[in-house]
């Protein structure tokens, strides 16, 4: 989803849903196909599913806080990944 819709940004603002929750939807979610060529995106409701997710998340944060770095290039790969001193 690289382009958001008036509509789409009217209810994320009137709902509370964050960019980083949309974000880890979009990373996460699993893809439902709906008619007329759009789709439904969903986190596993599936409660073991969730918990292990909810853990690699909560792992995720802690990990930010250690100032993770990535570099990358103009072609879009990954180059390398680490930890600031």
């Amino acid at each position: 989803m690289n382009k958001i819709t008036s509509h789409a940004a009217k209810r994320l603002q009137q709902r509370a849903i964050t960019p980083e929750a949309l974000c880890v939807l979009e990373l996460l979610g699993v893809q439902i196909e709906q008619k007329g060529g759009s789709y439904l995106l969903v986190l596993p409701s599936d409660r073991r599913k969730l918990k292990r997710l909810r853990s690699s998340l909560k792992n995720t944060l802690n990990l930010l806080d250690r100032d993770v770095y990535a570099v990358g290039s103009n072609t879009g790969h990954l180059i390398t990944v680490g930890h600031r001193i």
